[in-house]
C-alpha cells in the first residue's frame, strides 16, 4: 500500500513514531499508528486541535501508562499544556480502543486490573452486563468475569460509547447482514433486552440511545462463548473413535476451536448428540451396536486418511446442524 499523505514523508513520520515510549510491535498496528499520527499532525497543523478530552483524563486518573505524553512542547510550541495533554490522551485512546481476540497484551493486562479494581463508570457497565448474563450460564460454565480478555473487550466496547457519546465505526459495520447467521441464536434476544435493565441515570443514556449497535457488538464478542450458556444451541458432538493417530487428534483440536461445538464426554448418552463421529465405516454394523441412535441424529464416518477436504466438510456439516437448531427454516445439507 502506498503512503497516502503526500505532504508528510513516511520516513519522517516513522522516525517520530519510533521515539514514543508506547510504540507497538505488530506491523499492522505500527502502520495504523503511523497513519493516525500523520493525520493528527495534519489536523493540528490546520488548527483543528483537541483542547479537552476530560472524560478520558478523569476516567484514567491514576493510570500511569496513559500519563505518558505523546505530544511535547518542543515539537508543538504553539500548543498549550492542556491541549498537549488532550491530544496525548486521544492518541492513547486510539491505540487501545479496538477489541482483541488474541492473547492479552501487556497494556491490556494493566487495563484489566484497572477496570476491575477501580470504581469507574466502565467498571459499572461491565459488572452490570456480566451480572445480567449470570442467570443464563450453564451449570458448569466458567464465570465470564474470570475471562480477562473478554472483560477487557467489554470494557473497550463501553469505553468507546462513553467517550464518544455516540455510535462509532466498527468492523462489524462492514459485514453483510445476510452473513450474520449466528445472530439467530437465543442469546441475541436476551442481549437485546439488556438496555431495558440499565439504571435510569444520565451516564447510561448513551447506551440506551445506541441500543441496537451496542447489542450487535456485544453479541459479536460473545459468539466464542455460546457453549457457556444454558440454551441447547451448540452442536453436541459425540466421538466414537480411537485417538491412536494424528489425523483423529487433529480433528479433536479442530473441533475444540469451533465455538458452536460442544464435545460430549465419553460417558454421555449417545442420544444427547446432534452429530456422531465414528471410525466405523459400516453403517449397518454401527446401527447394530448403537440401537439408540435416532433418525434425526447425524452420523459421520471419519477415516484415518482424512484430508483437508474432510475437515472442510466436517465444518460445513456442523454449521448446517447449528443453523437448523437455531432457525425455523431448515438449511439444506447440500447448501
Amino acid at each position: 500500500m502506498a503512503w497516502p499523505i503526500k505532504s508528510l514523508q513516511l520516513e519522517r513520520v516513522a522516525a517520530q513514531y519510533e521515539k514514543l515510549t508506547n510504540i507497538r510491535t505488530n506491523p499492522i498496528e505500527v502502520i495504523q499508528d503511523e497513519l493516525f499520527w500523520a493525520i493528527c499532525r495534519l489536523r493540528i497543523a490546520r488548527g483543528k486541535v483537541i483542547n479537552s478530552f476530560s472524560r478520558f483524563t478523569k476516567l484514567f486518573k491514576g493510570f500511569a501508562p496513559f500519563d505518558e505524553p505523546i505530544y511535547d512542547q518542543s515539537s508543538f510550541p504553539s500548543l498549550s499544556p492542556r491541549t498537549l495533554q488532550a491530544e496525548s490522551a486521544f492518541f492513547h485512546f486510539q491505540q487501545n480502543r479496538d477489541i482483541n481476540f488474541t492473547n492479552l497484551k501487556p497494556i491490556e493486562a494493566q487495563l484489566y486490573q484497572y477496570f476491575v479494581s477501580t470504581d469507574t463508570i466502565i467498571h459499572h457497565y461491565v459488572a452490570h452486563f456480566i451480572n445480567y448474563l449470570k442467570p443464563y450460564y450453564n451449570d458448569d460454565a466458567r464465570p465470564l468475569i474470570e475471562d480477562r480478555l473478554l472483560v477487557v473487550n467489554l470494557a473497550k466496547v463501553f469505553l468507546n460509547f462513553f467517550l464518544m457519546q455516540d455510535d462509532q465505526v466498527k468492523l462489524i459495520d462492514f459485514y453483510s447482514p445476510q452473513r450474520l447467521e449466528y445472530e439467530q441464536a437465543k442469546l441475541l434476544t436476551y442481549i437485546m433486552q439488556f438496555t431495558a435493565t440499565l439504571p435510569d441515570d444520565s451516564e447510561y443514556q448513551v447506551l440506551r440511545d445506541n441500543s441496537d449497535s451496542l447489542t450487535h457488538i456485544l453479541y459479536y464478542l460473545l459468539v466464542p462463548y455460546l457453549r457457556q450458556f444454558k440454551w441447547d444451541e451448540a452442536v453436541n458432538v459425540k466421538m466414537l473413535i480411537g485417538f491412536t493417530d494424528l489425523v483423529s487428534y487433529n480433528m479433536l483440536l479442530f473441533l475444540r476451536d469451533i465455538n458452536i461445538v460442544n464435545i460430549l464426554p465419553d460417558e454421555a448418552p449417545i442420544e444427547a448428540a446432534d452429530l456422531i463421529i465414528t471410525s466405523m465405516d459400516d453403517l449397518d454394523e454401527f446401527n447394530e451396536y448403537n440401537p439408540d441412535v435416532a433418525d434425526d441424529q447425524a452420523v459421520l464416518n471419519w477415516n484415518i486418511d482424512s484430508t483437508e477436504t474432510d475437515f472442510y466438510n466436517l465444518y460445513i456439516r456442523i454449521k448446517h446442524i447449528f443453523l437448523n437448531k437455531v432457525i425455523e427454516v431448515p438449511v439444506s445439507k447440500e447448501a
